[in-house]
């Protein structure tokens, strides 16, 4: 198993995983560390991905993209620029959300944008399952950091519908700040604050981030969105120019005709790229109206003065961040520059000006950072894998504010900032309020420029009525940024009488019961325990009151929905793997027609292996399949598996002959093999074994080395290739292993001479215990002796050796 992050760009998308302890990309099914976001629908399939870019001029119609900026929106505040970008026509769905309205399978029906970017997202996860050979676990995945309420929980929602877990949505400013700061953590000291900016300037928005590293953690001060630059507009003010030249030559708006808006984007695209690097580029669209072509020369400089509006809003941005941040331009001790449009010279000039003409670093990969971010996050909330902890602290780009009824009925409302612009994410607050009965309340986002929908939701207190009671809201802002009514209590003091605990009788010494015994003449007044009086005590009553709410919030799908886009996209993915088996079944009967044809011709491989009939017969066989082929090409799976049976019925034998051929070759060089090894072994008189034992093998390997030949022979020369094997391959295998066996048994070693036992040690040792029990004199003699007689027996036997060897 394994762990990823998904960096779900504005136009791509990218993937990221922990391999052997390094962030590795995974590349997709082209090899490419990229995959373009975009779901197109065919009268027969769904096109997801790197398919739908192939065929997306031609289908553009029923191609849904851009779906990141359009995340969360209501159909009603669908901006006219967006509709513009869109190639698909946004509309509204029936739970009215935004929706797409495509043709899919013959059929006109509206999908919804949830369900849309939930299939995106299901085959992401598959591919990467195919690249890396391990299943998907768990996963994070980066949003950006003006996502509403709306936005994160339709992001969920989609992944519920695709089947994945997801950890956690993780900001982009933190991927990025993540990425940037577990590979220096080393270089932070614990008390020493190193304040980085972070500026990325993307296809869909620019953001300008302050975060604070110390030693194993960082936190975000501030940061700052602007979707009025981005890489989309830039390409669009390209478009225009060229529109403008164009219609003061022809006389036609190009921009109205999407087929032609499509072409001039792509154009734009690649005009732009080419002019961060060189003084100008060509500008070359062909047929982007009938007959007619663009060809225009555009200079850097003219790019720049399309662009000029942009660079105004950097300098705003950054004097925003660094006050929200509260801190000066001075403090910060590197300006980290990513996004794909961060190489534009003009942008680097603009964001080098806001710094006070800083140097701009790049040690960050411009276009994966975001995902490297959220892998690492991912290997540290998994228990899959060990990482080094790094902690972070991330901001909320909103101000909540909570709205509370006076009384019941009354539309006097009350209100106070809940959550305040730059708090911290996973908190929990409460908020008490005095009632004695039912009342409504509502979240609402502050007045801002990232969202138009403010409403958080409106819900009924259902407190029972009463004197005197307190009620206490619990709200939270969880650690993915969503804001929710988590319970509601009633706390109540009541006073309540307490009894005191009955009085105990003491437990005398013994001493003193037996002396009390001894005195017992002695009259002693009797003592009564004092009653114990009950107590008042006031104690804190809590109460979950139940709350419901007012209403539907627009944009939310509904557990209905979700139910239903899933068992949607479970039944969509079924069909798309049918399609795919099938058409991989018609590319393998299409392959075997050629194949085939090709061997079994003349020249071929094949064609000595068939009667001269029976490749006539096959040859037409071969071409009544590719006719059918191309008159039954929408055929299933199952017809398409049975073709290619009728026609292996012809071409098996064939390859079986063939493939037999091969192996009769292959048996009989082992055999050859085999024969001149235990030929040397025999015939050698270095090795080791009995003369009666090689001359025995000799001959029984001779004996079967003939038999093996003239098996081998009838094989080759008693038959046509066409013709079946008159002896069989297993025989032949069968008659190797027996003759291997039979030299294996009856070859004999020599039996090696071994040496007699030298006994002069053993007389020393007995010399040497009786020289410590007696004369010192006497035991040298017996000594000498005894090593006299060891050492000529040990030269006897050592010349005798050497006369046997000689």
């Amino acid at each position: 198993m394994s762990v990823i992050g998904l960096d779900i760009g504005t136009i791509n998308a990218v993937v990221a995983t922990i391999n052997r302890g390094a962030v590795t990309i995974v590349r997709n099914e082209l090899s490419e560390r990229t995959t373009p976001i975009l779901v197109g629908y065919t009268d027969t399939e769904r096109l997801i991905g790197e398919p739908a870019l192939t065929k997306m001029k031609s289908n553009y119609r029923n191609t849904c993209r851009y779906m990141k900026p359009l995340i969360g929106m209501l159909p009603n505040n669908v901006t006219e620029t967006e509709k513009l970008y869109s190639l698909a026509e946004i509309t509204t769905c029936e739970n009215g959300n935004i929706g797409f309205r495509v043709n899919y399978k013959g059929n006109q029906q509206v999908v919804s944008l949830t369900s849309v970017y939930a299939s995106f997202l299901k085959r992401l996860k598959e591919n990467t399952e195919k690249s890396t050979g391990q299943s998907v676990r768990d996963l994070v995945i980066s949003i950006p950091g003006y996502y509403d309420n709306v936005a994160r929980q339709n992001v969920l929602d989609a992944l519920h519908i695709a089947g994945i877990n997801c950890l956690r949505l993780m900001n982009e400013e933190s991927a990025v700040a993540l990425d940037y700061g577990i590979f220096r953590s080393n270089n932070f000291a614990e008390n020493e604050n190193v304040i980085v900016a972070f500026i990325s300037c993307g296809a869909g928005y620019f953001f300008v981030s302050i975060v604070r590293f110390t030693k194993g953690k960082f936190d975000i001060l501030a940061t700052v969105y602007e979707n009025r630059i981005s890489g989309r507009l830039m390409d669009y003010a390209i478009m225009e120019f060229a529109a403008r030249e164009f219609n003061q030559k022809y006389k036609t708006d190009l921009l109205k005709d999407p087929k032609a808006r499509l072409k001039l984007e792509d154009s734009a695209t690649k005009c732009k790229k080419i002019l961060s690097a060189n003084q100008e580029a060509a500008f070359v669209t062909e047929c982007v109206d009938g007959e007619n072509d663009i060809s225009i020369m555009i200079e850097r400089k003219t790019f720049e003065e399309l662009c000029s509006n942009m660079s105004g809003y950097i300098n705003n941005m950054v004097d925003s961040a660094i006050k929200q941040a509260g801190i000066k331009i001075e403090d910060i001790s590197s300006i980290e520059i990513i996004g794909g449009c961060s190489r534009i010279p003009w942008v680097q000039r603009a964001i080098g000006a806001a710094f006070s003409d800083r140097e701009l670093c790049k040690t960050l990969n411009a276009d994966e950072t975001v995902a490297r971010g959220c892998a690492l996050q991912a290997a540290m909330l998994s228990p899959v894998i060990k990482v080094r902890e790094f902690n972070m602290t991330e901001r909320f780009a909103y101000e909540v504010l909570l709205f509370w009824q006076n009384s019941a009925g009354s539309s006097d409302f009350k209100s106070a900032v809940l959550f305040s612009l730059g708090s911290d994410l996973n908190v929990l607050k409460n908020s008490t309020f005095s009632k004695t009965e039912p009342f409504e309340i509502a979240l609402r986002y502050a007045p801002n420029s990232h969202t138009s929908n403010l409403d958080l939701g409106r819900y009924f207190v259902d407190l029972p009525p009463q004197q005197d009671s307190k009620v206490k809201l619990y709200i939270r802002l969880d650690k993915n940024g969503i804001v929710c009514l988590e319970k509601v209590e009633q706390i109540k003091e009541e006073v309540v009488m307490e009894s005191a605990p009955a009085p105990t009788s003491a437990s005398g010494n013994p001493e003193d019961l037996n002396s009390n015994d001894t005195q017992s003449n002695e009259s002693k007044p009797e003592e009564q325990p004092a009653t114990p009086q009950p107590t008042m005590k006031t104690r804190i009553k809590r109460t979950n009151v139940p709350f419901k709410q007012i209403g539907e919030l627009q944009g939310y799908l509904s557990d209905e929905s979700k139910a239903k886009f899933k068992d949607g996209e479970a039944r969509m993915s079924t069909e798309d793997l049918l399609i795919h088996l099938t058409r991989e079944k018609l590319n393998e009967l299409e392959s075997y027609v050629f194949d085939m044809r090709s061997k079994i011709s003349p020249g071929g491989n094949l064609n000595q292996y068939a009667e001269k009939q029976s490749i006539e017969n096959f040859l037409g066989f071969l071409a009544q399949a590719e006719n059918w082929i191309y008159d039954n090409y929408e055929s299933t799976k199952e017809v398409f598996e049975k073709k290619l049976e009728e026609l292996k019925v012809y071409g098996d034998p064939i390859e079986m002959r063939y493939q037999e051929s091969l192996q009769l070759e292959e048996i009989q060089s082992y055999m050859n093999s085999m024969f001149e090894h235990f030929q040397k072994v025999c015939t050698n008189v270095d090795m080791e074994f009995t003369p009666e034992s090689k001359q025995q093998v000799m001959d029984g390997l001779n004996q079967r080395y003939q038999e093996f030949s003239e098996a081998i022979r009838k094989n080759f020369e008693d038959r046509n290739k066409f013709e079946n094997l008159i002896v069989s391959l297993d025989s032949l295998r069968q008659m190797c292993d027996e003759a291997k066996k039979y030299c294996n048994d009856n070859l004999i070693p020599i039996p090696k001479v071994t040496e007699p036992t030298n006994n002069g040690d053993e007389k020393m040792d007995d010399s040497k215990s009786c020289a410590e029990a007696g004369n010192d004199d006497d035991v040298q003699m017996m000594g000498d002796k005894n090593g006299a007689q060891g050492a000529g027996e040990t030269s006897e036997i050592s010349q005798d050796s050497e006369m046997k060897d000689n």
